[in-house]
């Protein structure tokens, strides 16, 4: 017999599931779960990744703190920049202030806004803090929606006016952060108005960020602690494996799933003996027999692993998304919500959605391939294997 079309053998697959519909659903239902959940895991791990990577690499080279018996200490303004700026490649030491106080709700960071970052509040079209307010970042502005005035307590206790609120998209950065004038932060941290929390520093290339780091040490007549974006991309992602294995909690199960998925299929395929021994005395042939079994395979894998990818793309992309905060970070109040990068998103989603159907298309497939040497008349009564 002449080998059938694709849209004859599509019928054929259909009237299949049709005898068990309620097998086809629940099978369905299985590998979307499957497929959601692994794509879930993988997405945010990787779009956490990158999203951080990102964020630290368009931030400074490195970060100078002084220590002092183990503790920071802030630093003398011009004596560090002075020693920064004399080691060859260095071409910026930016002063820095901020710091932990407390809040209405606890402890919150307040940041001096530099004059660069002035200028870039205003090209956001936000208003940067004049003295006396302050700019609250997005979880601080869900906290104290219908306030006015805020309170806050380090060295001194000081109220300042709300001036502005950051837009969600600061989330992941500036989630819980208060902005503030150098003058005000330095004031509620104790600070001299010659000292600073930190050295922000730019070098000439990225490959010297390692290489000046003895250079750097040795310059400044005291202890330091040198952080570099190596160093602070580590920290960031190893963020999310810390909150209990992310992906060893979720990936075994799954695993385990798909392992008794494709034992399902195989036994399924075996229990069809007799309905291969059928369409094998109709003058089917092993070619025709496994595309049936190829397309009834494809017709539930497909749709359930693209309603599957489509979840998990929506459950780690969809702007402003706050469970992975609430779930894995641990994040004291309101968690962020986050806006994650999705680059290279495409590819994690195929390599799952292949993880997933190719074990299943070929379970699906072996009973046809190992009928294809079996007389017709043994499935009729039973005794094919």
């Amino acid at each position: 017999m002449m080998g059938r079309s694709g849209r004859s053998m599509l019928v054929w697959a259909s009237r299949e599931l049709g005898r068990h519909p309620g097998e086809g659903i629940l099978t369905g239902l299985t590998i979307c779960a499957l497929v959601a959940v692994t794509a879930t895991v993988l997405l945010l791990t990787q779009a956490w990744t990158t999203t951080a990577t990102n964020l630290i690499e368009a931030g400074p080279s490195l970060v100078v703190r002084r220590l002092e018996h183990g503790t920071w200490q802030p630093l003398p303004i011009e004596p560090a920049r002075k020693a920064a700026m004399g080691v060859v490649g260095v071409v910026r030491a930016t002063a820095r202030v901020w710091g932990v106080v407390t809040g209405p709700a606890g402890a919150v960071t307040i940041l001096g806004v530099t004059p660069e970052q002035a200028a870039q509040l205003t090209e956001l079209g936000l208003t940067p803090p004049a003295i006396g307010e302050a700019v609250l970042g997005p979880g601080l502005s869900e906290t104290l929606s219908g306030n006015p005035r805020l309170q806050l307590t380090g060295t001194t206790e000081t109220t300042f006016n709300i001036g502005g609120r950051l837009p969600r998209s600061t989330s992941l950065a500036l989630h819980d952060v208060i902005l503030l004038t150098p003058f005000n932060a330095r004031e509620l941290l104790g600070l001299a108005p010659d000292e600073a929390s930190d050295l922000a520093i730019d070098v000439f290339h990225e490959a010297e960020e390692e290489a000046i780091l003895p250079d750097l040490a040795a310059a400044f007549p005291f202890q330091v602690r040198i952080t570099t974006k190596r160093e602070a991309v580590g920290a960031a992602v190893s963020l999310l494996s810390r909150s209990g294995g992310l992906t060893v909690m979720l990936i075994v199960p799954a695993l385990l799933a798909l392992t008794l998925l494709i034992a399902t299929a195989l036994r399924s395929g075996s229990g069809s003996r007799r309905d291969i021994g059928l369409y094998k005395a109709l003058g089917w042939t092993t070619g025709d027999l496994i595309s049936l079994h190829l397309y009834k395979s494809l017709a539930i894998g497909l749709p359930a692993s693209a309603l599957g990818l489509a979840l998990s793309y929506t459950l780690v992309f969809w702007p402003g998304v706050t469970w992975p905060g609430a779930m894995f970070l641990s994040w004291q109040g309101p968690p962020p919500r986050l806006t994650l990068d999705p680059s290279g998103a495409g590819l994690v989603l195929l390599a799952v959605a292949a993880l997933v159907l190719t074990p299943w298309i070929l379970a699906s497939v072996i009973p046809s391939i190992r009928g294809a040497v079996t007389d017709p008349d043994d499935f009729m009564r039973g005794g094919g294997s």
